[in-house]
């Protein structure tokens, strides 16, 4: 039976207080890539959303370049964009949705859980 696996890690997330992760995620996209194929091979997974990362500069707001490099590299592979929500101004939230426009983000992850608030 084949599959689809909707959150994958497959560059390191940048996530305040985040548990370790191995190590060859802040790497180049080949060993990724490769790594990626053989899994999803195994397991007869057709398609994986892989994570962006928090704190994604001007030109990548959603953080999901570096997903997108390895997304080159393996068929079947789309990004999910990290949608920060202390990251509200204009110029930000307009890069965004110019992001979004490029059709190559298929689904938005807000990490409210990970960005702690408290009470005032």
């Amino acid at each position: 039976m084949k599959s689809i696996d909707m959150h994958v890690h497959v560059v390191n997330p940048r996530l305040p207080g985040q548990r370790i992760l191995p190590r060859f995620l802040d790497g180049p996209p080949g060993p990724v890539a490769d790594a990626l194929r053989q899994q999803m091979q195994e397991s007869e997974t057709v398609v994986l959303l892989g994570m962006g990362h928090l704190g994604g500069d001007e030109s990548d707001p959603l953080g999901i370049e570096s997903t997108l490099r390895i997304a080159d590299l393996v068929p079947g592979l789309h990004a999910i964009g990290a949608a920060d929500p202390t990251r509200t101004g204009t110029d930000h939230l307009q890069r965004a949705e110019e992001q979004l426009r490029t059709g190559r983000v298929r689904a938005l992850k807000g990490y409210l859980g990970y960005l702690y608030r408290w009470p005032r």
